[in-house]
């Protein structure tokens, strides 16, 4: 079994994930932010 087979998730009575979709997080500004700590982080490699 892996991840893959995974397309709700439910806590507490609340989806966190339905449809592979995140409903509990802003994952364009998670992927906006962590785009600008990779321009700081991979110069320091």
């Amino acid at each position: 079994m892996t991840g893959r087979l995974v397309n709700d998730t439910i806590i507490n009575g609340k989806f966190v994930m339905k449809n592979r979709e995140i409903q509990t997080a802003d994952v364009k500004e998670i992927k906006a932010k962590s785009r600008e700590r990779a321009k700081k982080i991979w110069p320091l490699m």
